[in-house]
This record gives structure tokens, C-alpha cells and sequence, in this order.
């Protein structure tokens, strides 16, 4: 159950099944049925930006679930980006089509998830990662990232004992220069 997903109000509960982004509602878009050549099964059902290069490029418009992990890829993008306008937002969807690689920007913001987007718009359907594939790799990456953060938690926490001691150290050697001058 989803509302619209182009709509930046979205909330959205639950996400599935894209293989609905086939081609662009008849109804807004007049030209692209000449263009896509779609037929009345596929009337008005999802949006170009989302649909996978195969079914664009096809008159029977096959959804599998490396179309759906391409329309993910889209979407993905879109979740960690913010644009100003809708014509930005149009624009930067359409250049990731075409171009099938993030901005430079975002890759430096996102690296693991820009891979990851990379791998699942590829043009080449077979080569795109499937919903198992990008499971297990999330995985691997969550564990990697909790080991990380723990490890770091645990070296930050033995580097404030050290300061501790440290710190202790040095109270006790004033201490002892004190009471040494007191004695003298």
C-alpha cells in the first residue's frame, strides 16, 4: 500500500512490486504511446522514469524481477536525494537513466549506495543485482557497519579510561610534589 511515489509527501507504508512502471499515464502524456508504442493492456500504468529499459523497448512489456530491482534503483536515488523542484528532481531521474551511473557528489555522500543503485540500474537485465543479491549484500553491510560503530564504541570508551588514568596519574604526581614541599 503506497500513495503516489512521485508525490514528496509520500508516506509510504508498504513498497512492492514495480513492475507496474511500464509506461506513462496516456492521459498526461499523449505523444509517448506513439513513442512506446503501448497498446490498451498497458494504458496509464506507471511512469517512464521507473520502467526498466527492456520493457520500454518492447511491444509486450515483460515485467521479471530484474525489472522491479531497475525500478527500485530509481527509487533509491530518489529517497537519498532532495530536489527543490520537480523539474530538477525530472532532470536528475532522467540523467541517472541515461547516463546508468550517480552524480559525482552523491557518490561521494552515499558510496556504498550508489554502488548499489549503479548495480541495479544496468541496462543488461541479467546483469542487474536481483532482490536476493542486494538482500545478502545489505546484510553484509549492516553487519559491517554494526562491527565498526561497536569496535568503535568500545576504542573510544578504553581511550577515556586511558585519559582517566592519565589524568589520575598526574593528580597524584601533584599531590606528591605538594606534600613533598610541605615536608621540606
Amino acid at each position: 500500500m503506497t500513495k503516489d511515489l512521485k508525490d514528496p509527501s509520500a508516506v509510504i507504508v508498504k513498497l512492492g512490486d514495480f513492475g507496474l512502471a511500464t509506461l506513462l499515464d496516456s492521459q498526461t502524456h499523449h505523444d509517448t504511446a506513439d513513442v512506446f508504442g503501448y497498446d490498451e493492456e498497458s494504458s496509464g500504468v506507471g511512469t517512464v522514469l521507473y520502467a526498466p529499459p527492456e520493457q520500454l523497448n518492447s511491444h509486450h512489456c515483460i515485467a521479471t524481477d530484474k525489472s522491479d530491482s531497475y525500478s527500485l534503483g530509481i527509487v533509491l536515488f530518489e529517497l537519498f536525494n532532495i530536489f527543490a523542484t520537480e523539474m530538477e528532481r525530472h532532470r536528475c531521474l532522467s540523467d541517472l537513466r541515461v547516463q546508468m551511473k550517480v552524480q559525482d557528489e552523491f557518490g561521494e555522500a552515499y558510496p556504498f549506495e550508489s554502488k548499489i543503485i549503479e548495480q541495479l540500474i544496468l541496462i543488461d537485465r541479467e546483469q542487474r543485482l536481483g532482490v536476493n543479491e542486494l538482500l545478502r549484500i545489505y546484510s553484509k553491510e549492516i553487519q559491517l557497519r554494526f562491527r565498526s560503530q561497536k569496535y568503535s564504541s568500545k576504542q573510544k570508551f578504553i581511550e577515556q579510561l586511558q585519559q582517566n588514568l592519565y589524568d589520575k596519574d598526574k593528580k597524584i604526581e601533584q599531590l606528591e610534589n605538594e606534600l613533598g614541599k610541605v615536608k621540606s
